[in-house]
């Protein structure tokens, strides 16, 4: 309830601010050949993300076809867009790429790894992008954001390989919390137990996800008329890439628009064609959620959203799994 509220009140607070007309008029000149590219370029960041999980797989053992990967992640960004706090993405396609039971556990420790390695390669070509252009981006907001989460996942990422975590998990799985503390202890030995190559591998694999996620920005640019280059254009997604992990709005929602009209100001831009561009991206995104849901529909056998609303989360499911650690 928080976030739909805190949501709802940025997108009044923008759209209060804009000359509703202008924004119209700039919406309706973008439609044209630079949008079915940027169509396009949204498909690349969709088949980099499914190489980059099906490597992670592979690398646990487990082997599964292409084809099916991209079609559990299409129907995994319908559940995160459209249904956000109710049934996860990364809930659905843990659910069905873990076909059996003793599967649970490294399916869930590669989608926390993808979720890790992401974010490792997103504050480093933040860091590099604004590092390269601090004349327009090395601001206080961009700067205290940057630092925020940079070190918030050195942090984590330090707690999560540090041996003596793993020791007082274990501890603590034997003790009266061991009911969370266990599925926990499985969960974390999951995602250290992934061969170090395979989760370099998986940062790397995030470097042409967010070259895609530029690309497609910098398309929506050129549809709006608008003289960005292509790393000015790569900076403003990857740094609202970022801001959306802050986690006080509906999948980013409004918080993504808020940011784009800040940065691209920084560029000149004035609001309504930064807002424009803003929406115009977010509907792309949702064009490909539809297409998750028609593929949703389409699955032979899927469990209800109803079925899918009562699993438990993937760190609690593993404790039903056979090949714990």
């Amino acid at each position: 309830m928080l976030k739909f509220v805190v949501t709802l009140g940025i997108l009044t607070a923008l759209l209060t601010q804009v000359d509703m007309a202008q924004l119209g008029a700039a919406i309706r000149s973008s439609l044209g050949p630079w949008l079915a590219l940027a169509l396009a370029a949204n498909s690349l960041m969709l088949l980099t993300s499914t190489v980059k999980w099906e490597r992670l797989l592979r690398s646990v053992g487990i082997v599964q076809r292409f084809g099916a990967l991209l079609r559990l992640y299409t129907i995994g960004f319908f559940f995160s867009s459209f249904l956000p706090g109710t049934v996860g993405g990364d809930v659905v396609r843990w659910h069905a790429a873990s076909a059996t039971p003793d599967l649970r556990l490294r399916v869930a420790g590669t989608i926390l790894a993808e979720r890790v390695t992401g974010a490792v390669a997103l504050v480093l070509l933040c860091v590099l992008l604004v590092g390269a252009d601090a004349e327009h981006f090395a601001t206080a907001p961009t700067l205290l954001l940057l630092a925020g989460l940079g070190s918030a996942l050195a942090g984590g990422l330090w707690l999560a390989w540090n041996p003596r975590l793993a020791e007082l998990l274990a501890r603590g799985a034997r003790g009266r919390a061991g009911w969370v503390l266990r599925p926990v202890a499985k969960l974390h030995a999951a995602l250290t137990g992934i061969p170090t190559p395979a989760l370099l591998a998986s940062v790397a694999w995030s470097l042409p996800f967010y070259v895609s996620a530029g690309l497609l920005f910098y398309l929506i640019s050129l549809a709006f008329g608008v003289q960005l280059s292509f790393v000015e254009a790569a900076t403003v997604q990857v740094l609202i890439c970022l801001l959306t992990l802050v986690p006080i709005s509906l999948g980013g929602l409004g918080l993504a628009q808020a940011g784009d009209v800040y940065l691209l100001g920084l560029l000149g831009i004035e609001p309504a064609t930064a807002l424009g561009m803003s929406f115009l991206r977010q509907a792309i995104c949702y064009a490909y959620a539809a297409l998750g849901a028609v593929l949703f529909a389409g699955w032979t056998g899927h469990p209800s959203v109803a079925e899918l609303r009562s699993l438990p989360d993937a760190s609690m499911a593993v404790d039903a799994d056979a090949g714990g650690s």
